[in-house]
C-alpha cells in the first residue's frame, strides 16, 4: 500500500534560494497528560504577628511524550546547492508499516491522551549532525511549509492476532441466583455468541453485526429485560499517574416479558400443567425458544483499538439479565472485541479505484496564487488553486519507507518562496 503525494514549489526571488536540500519531515507521536489535584497546608501571618494555617488546592500535570514515527528524507538536492527561480514539482510516495497506530484524541478536563501525526516541506541549510537531533531547532533560520495534521488508519499488531471474521464465543456462565444475598432461587446458564471477532467502522456502508444469545431460565425469578452494550475503555499512563474514561457505543435491550421460556420455573410449570408436558426442558442443547438475536453496527465515533506504551484503547462486548427483584443476582457474560476501520489506501473518498503510478490521479493542491504584484512584507497569500501559468519542472518520483497519510496539506508563502503540498491517499 502506497500513498502518493507532490510538493508544488515555486520560488519568485530573481537570485533564486540557497539550501542544502529539499526535505520532507513526517512525525508521529503518542502523548499524555494527567491533571491531579493536592491539598497543601498554607502558613500565613498577619500584621499583628499572628500566624495561621489554611489548606489551599494546587493542579499538577503529569506529562509524557514518545515518538511513534519521526524521520526526515532529503526528496531533492539542488545543482550547486541553490533553486534557480521558476516553478517546480516533486512527487513522492509513502508506505506504511504493518503495524501503525491510528489517529486519535481523548480528553475530560485537564487530562488528554492523543496519537497525531504531521508533516511538512522544508529547506535545509544546515550540514551539521545536530541538525536533526534537536527537534525544537529543526526549522530554525529555514524556509518550510506550514505543519499539517494528518490523519492515519492504522492498525496495531498487538490488538489483531486473531483473524478478524472469525466467531467470537463468549465463556459460558452458569449463574447461581439468590434473592436477599443468601435465598437460593435457582440457576440461569447464559451462552452467546459474536458473528465477527473483528469490528469495523464503515461510515459510508456500515456493517451490521449479530449477537446471538442464549438464557436458560432455571430459577423461581423473572427475567425483566435482557442489556447488551458495546463499550470502550481508554486509559493513559504518562508516568505513574492513570487516568481511564469508559464510553458506552451501543445498547440494546430486550423485554424478557417477550420469551416465555424465559419465565420464571413456577411461572411455566403451571401454563404446561393441563398439557401432560414436562415443566421445563432439561439441561443441555438450547432449544431455538430460549435463544433471542441482536443486531448493530458499530458509530463512527468508535477509537480503533490499540495497545500502545503510553495509550490502552480496549473494547469488550457485555450482555447482561435484568431480574425483577430488588438484591437479586443479576448474570452478565463479557468478551474482548477488536474495532478497526478497513484498508483506505487503494479507495478515493467515492470509492473508485487508483492509480497510485498516474500522476493526474493527484487531487487538486491547496496552493497559494502567485500575486507578483503583493509587497515585500506580505509574506503569506491566501488561496486555494495553482495559478493558471502553472509550467513547472517535474522531478522523478522519490519513494519514501514511511507511513499511510490520509488528507491534504496547505502551504505557508515565506520571502518569495512557495510551497504546496498535497497527499492523496
Amino acid at each position: 500500500d502506497t500513498v502518493v503525494g507532490r510538493i508544488y514549489l515555486s520560488v519568485n526571488d530573481p537570485n533564486g534560494v540557497s539550501c542544502q536540500s529539499l526535505n520532507i519531515h513526517f512525525c508521529g507521536k503518542e502523548s499524555a497528560v494527567v491533571h491531579y489535584t493536592t491539598d497543601e497546608t498554607v502558613e500565613q501571618g498577619n500584621a499583628h504577628g499572628n500566624n495561621h494555617r489554611h489548606t489551599e488546592s494546587r493542579d499538577h500535570y503529569e506529562s509524557n511524550q514518545i515518538d511513534v514515527l519521526n524521520f526526515d528524507v532529503p526528496i531533492h538536492t539542488p545543482l550547486q546547492g541553490r533553486f534557480a527561480p521558476g516553478q517546480y514539482e516533486f512527487p513522492f510516495q509513502f508506505t506504511i508499516p504493518p503495524n501503525i497506530p491510528s489517529s486519535m484524541m481523548c480528553r475530560n478536563g485537564e487530562s488528554h491522551c492523543s496519537v497525531q501525526y504531521q508533516i511538512k516541506a522544508y529547506f535545509r541549510r544546515q550540514s551539521n549532525s545536530s541538525f536533526t537531533l534537536n527537534p525544537l531547532r529543526r526549522f530554525n533560520n529555514t524556509t518550510s511549509s506550514e505543519t499539517q495534521n494528518v490523519t492515519i488508519f492504522g492498525h496495531d499488531a498487538s490488538v489483531t492476532s486473531h483473524h478478524q471474521e472469525d466467531t467470537l464465543h463468549f465463556p459460558s456462565e452458569s449463574y447461581d441466583i439468590n434473592a436477599c444475598c443468601c435465598r437460593r432461587m435457582g440457576h440461569m446458564q447464559l451462552a452467546a455468541t459474536l458473528n465477527s471477532f473483528g469490528l469495523q467502522v464503515v461510515p459510508c456502508n456500515p456493517r451490521s453485526y449479530t449477537v446471538t444469545f442464549t438464557l436458560r431460565n432455571e430459577s423461581k425469578i423473572d427475567v425483566q429485560k435482557v442489556q447488551m452494550e458495546l463499550i470502550e475503555q481508554i486509559a493513559w499512563r504518562p508516568r505513574s499517574r492513570e487516568h481511564n474514561e469508559r464510553e458506552t457505543l451501543v445498547t440494546q435491550v430486550l423485554d424478557g416479558k417477550t420469551m416465555v421460556s424465559w419465565r420464571p420455573l413456577t411461572v411455566r410449570a403451571t401454563t404446561l400443567s393441563g398439557s401432560g408436558d414436562s415443566p421445563y426442558t432439561p439441561l443441555g442443547a438450547a432449544s431455538n425458544e430460549d435463544t433471542a438475536i441482536f443486531t448493530f453496527t458499530v458509530p463512527n465515533i468508535a477509537r480503533n483499538s490499540f495497545n500502545g506504551t503510553l495509550i490502552r484503547v480496549t473494547h469488550f462486548m457485555r450482555l447482561q439479565v435484568k431480574t425483577d427483584k430488588c438484591c437479586t443476582t443479576n448474570p452478565e457474560i463479557s468478551a474482548d472485541v477488536n474495532i478497526c476501520r478497513p484498508d483506505l489506501l487503494n479507495q478515493r473518498y467515492d470509492g473508485s479505484d487508483i492509480d497510485g503510478s498516474n500522476s493526474n490521479n493527484l487531487p487538486l493542491p491547496s496552493a497559494p496564487v502567485m500575486d507578483h504584484n503583493s509587497s515585500e512584507e506580505s509574506n503569506i497569500v491566501d488561496a486555494a488553486v495553482l495559478p493558471s501559468d502553472w509550467s513547472p519542472h517535474t522531478a522523478d518520483l522519490v519513494t519514501l519507507p514511511v507511513a499511510t497519510l490520509v488528507g491534504v496539506s496547505s502551504i505557508q508563502d515565506t520571502n518569495d518562496v512557495q510551497f504546496i503540498s498535497s497527499i492523496q491517499a
